[in-house]
């Protein structure tokens, strides 16, 4: 992808637009595994046994 893009050049802006995609699915794992990982954390009671 050029690091530069020409406002009127049309190519830019799909390639922006897939970058946006890829950057949107990743963002997606990511958010799951964080939700899986408090969600573990909550129900085995690891917090209250790591802050006593």
């Amino acid at each position: 992808m050029k690091s530069r893009c020409d406002k009127e050049d049309k190519s830019c802006g799909s390639a922006c637009d897939e970058t946006r995609k890829q950057v949107d699915k990743i963002m997606l794992v990511f958010g799951i595994i964080i939700v899986i990982m408090l969600w573990y954390i909550m129900s085995e009671g690891l917090l209250e046994k790591a802050l006593i």
